[in-house]
């Protein structure tokens, strides 16, 4: 049998985002079926060696787009293919979605994306209303855009490697906590790992972690992300400001800028030593984090909205309250597409903290549902194979 001849544009799987541990994922599930010559547009590829058994292209073109657009129209007016297969937001993909589907070749667009707060309107009009297959990450998304265009819909979930996030043994736990902590290992450790960028709502964390210091003072923050390059500013400035100078720790943002990677095996070891994950987000597409935390047995507090609540459900984790007043609301302007998004509540993030703290059979009872949920739900292997199956239905349609 001929090969299908599949163009996937998404970030590169050879990167460190969240986005490209979803292209990593998929592209490793579909290679693995034998049934695919793939050939990958990759943003925030450079041209780097890699190991991987397919063609990737740098997507940033000479016009120093980064997402590399009209790359993408020109590859497809250039060369044959069967399926496209995109992995963007939809903001981006509505300045060429027209475009894609004048281009007058006989390929089949499957476009998997995430919404992380209500979208405009031209963001699905001129991006999944031209796409073959639509596939939103979560029922929120479907939701969303059921709201502006009525069509046919596919949730697929983001899973898990089991083989990259997993439980330690005890010995492996207290030699990397060893290690982490030296003299402090007996403190309770809260850790946040989102990138820091405005989305991500670090100032509530960081003010919430300080407030709940106060009243536990043996307790440890860890923000694992560039706290003083990244789009969401200098949060060593920020914490000055609010006066938090306690117990609060982070990578090296040298690190950062070197472009240097963290072994996945030290972000599990950071999940099986932590006492809970926190986010105070203003809004996830899927949240990869928390399922990762899931799969370690490790609580999540988690602000109420967006896709989160969906993830997490009512006996999954705990969570904040957010966007529940006025007065927690946020626009950030051209620098986020200019969308409201709800805020965390510090106060209510504090609580639920203290409420970790004191109750450790609630909390092993909620870690425990997560896993097996996590478990029987989030296996890439079997959402790898969703995938391939609504590709070949729309392969067979060619």
């Amino acid at each position: 049998m001929e090969k299908i001849k599949l163009l996937f544009y998404g970030d590169s799987p050879t990167v460190n985002t969240g986005f490209a541990t979803v292209s990593k994922n998929i592209l490793k599930r579909l290679q693995a079926t034998g049934k695919y010559d793939i050939t990958v547009l990759g943003i925030n590829y450079f041209g780097d060696p890699h190991d991987l058994p397919y063609k990737i292209y740098p997507a940033i073109d000479r016009r120093n787009d980064v997402y590399g657009r009209k790359r993408l129209l020109e590859l497809l007016k250039a060369k044959d293919f069967d399926i496209l297969f995109t992995l963007q937001d939809t903001f981006i993909m509505a300045t060429i979605g027209k475009a894609i589907k004048k281009i007058k070749k006989d390929f089949k667009w499957i476009y998997y994306y995430p919404i992380d707060v209500a979208p405009q309107e031209d963001w699905i009009k001129q991006s999944v209303a031209y796409c073959d297959v639509a596939i939103p990450y979560t029922k929120y998304a479907k939701k969303e855009s059921e709201k502006i265009l009525k069509r046919d819909y596919e949730v697929i979930y983001h899973g898990y490697d089991k083989d990259d996030f997993y439980i330690m043994s005890d010995e492996e736990k207290n030699n990397f906590k060893n290690k982490f902590f030296k003299d402090n290992n007996d403190t309770f450790f809260i850790i946040n790992i989102n990138r820091n960028q405005e989305r991500k709502g670090y100032l509530q964390t960081l003010l919430a972690f300080k407030l709940f210091n106060n009243i536990v003072p043996r307790s440890t923050l860890y923000t694992h992300c560039d706290v003083a390059n990244d789009r969401g500013g200098n949060l060593i400035q920020v914490a000055k400001q609010i006066g938090l100078a306690n117990n609060w720790i982070y990578p090296n943002p040298e690190i950062f800028k070197k472009g240097i990677s963290f072994p996945t095996k030290y972000i599990n070891g950071l999940y099986n030593i932590a006492d809970v994950n926190i986010s105070t987000t203003y809004g996830e597409g899927f949240g990869l984090s928390m399922v990762e935390a899931m799969a370690t047995k490790t609580l999540n507090i988690f602000p109420d909205n967006t896709a989160i609540k969906e993830i997490i459900g009512k006996d999954r984790g705990l969570l904040v309250k957010s966007g529940n007043t006025p007065n927690n609301l946020i626009a950030n302007g051209h620098l986020d597409n200019n969308v409201v998004r709800p805020v965390t509540d510090v106060v209510d993030m504090v609580n639920k903290l203290l409420w970790a703290y004191k109750n450790k059979e609630g909390v092993k009872k909620i870690e425990e549902t997560a896993y097996i949920w996590a478990k029987e739900n989030l296996d890439w292997d079997k959402i790898g194979e969703k995938f391939n199956k609504l590709i070949i239905k729309a392969y067979g349609k060619n």
